[in-house]
């Protein structure tokens, strides 16, 4: 009898080790799929390189992983030679494939940034289980330059054929647009002879958007007073925005005075 109870004994903890045994491969191998390293992968991102000053700068691409998922992308601009971070953002998607047009690029306010030089680091890191991996996908130089000003002359009206001694009237508006703060800076009015001698000169130093050349040039180039001959008639303007700047001519007529 008392072997009959071990003997059963025995077996029933031969059939528990034997169950053990079979199980802890299994278990080991599960274990082990749940705390892979990552591998993040990158696929056609875009990098800056030159932004102008107010504009927008999109940052496409995506980034996935093999293992586990995405739990953090974090983009971060500083400035080039002060290090000073001024502008940075953070996403936790938790996914294994993230689209950074949707995203992180609507986290990041390029166009905020002011004149200079920069730095854009996007870092992605990717958890399975016990393990994650933390990679820098972008690490970019890039550079935000001030608009360039636009001038524009409207209502133009300048000398073509005239009689000596009449007058000649001069009309137009100037003005500039680009950003916040734009002004003219500068406008020459010259008339010159036939080989280049300068006869009449006006020049203005408005310092605002919009010049009129009504009130202003047209007082101080008298037509009147040029012997017959050849002549032409320059306009050019120059204007500001920031630290940009650009001067451009708008007229370059030639005329006639005659008898």
């Amino acid at each position: 009898m008392k072997k009959t109870i071990m003997s059963r004994i025995l077996t029933a903890l031969l059939a528990a080790l034997l169950l053990v045994t079979a199980i802890a491969p299994i278990s080991a191998s599960a274990s082990s799929k749940i705390n892979v390293a990552p591998v993040i992968t990158a696929y056609g991102l875009t990098k800056p390189t030159k932004i102008t000053q107010g504009n927008a700068f999109s940052m496409q691409g995506s980034v996935s992983t093999n293992a586990g998922t995405i739990t953090k992308i974090t983009a971060t601009v500083t400035e080039r030679s002060t290090n000073w971070v001024a502008l940075k953002a953070t996403i936790q998607p938790k996914t294994k494939a993230v689209n950074f047009r949707n995203t992180i690029n609507t986290k990041v306010p390029f166009g905020k940034l002011g004149v200079g030089n920069y730095t854009l680091k996007v870092v992605v890191t990717a958890t399975c289980g016990t393990k994650s991996t933390t990679k820098t996908v972008i690490n970019q130089g890039f550079s935000v330059v001030a608009k360039t000003p636009t001038l524009t002359l409207d209502g133009a009206v300048y000398p073509t054929t005239l009689k000596v001694g009449n007058k000649q009237p001069i009309r137009g508006i100037i003005s500039v647009s680009a950003c916040s703060g734009s002004k003219i800076t500068k406008v020459v009015a010259t008339v010159k002879n036939s080989k280049g001698k300068i006869m009449m000169q006006s020049t203005f130093k408005p310092n605002r958007t919009v010049f009129d050349l009504h009130y202003t040039v047209n007082n101080e180039l008298t037509f009147a007073l040029l012997p017959v001959g050849n002549y032409t008639y320059t306009l050019t303007a120059t204007a500001s925005c920031g630290k940009s700047s650009i001067t451009k001519t708008l007229l370059n007529k030639s005329f006639k005075v005659t008898k």
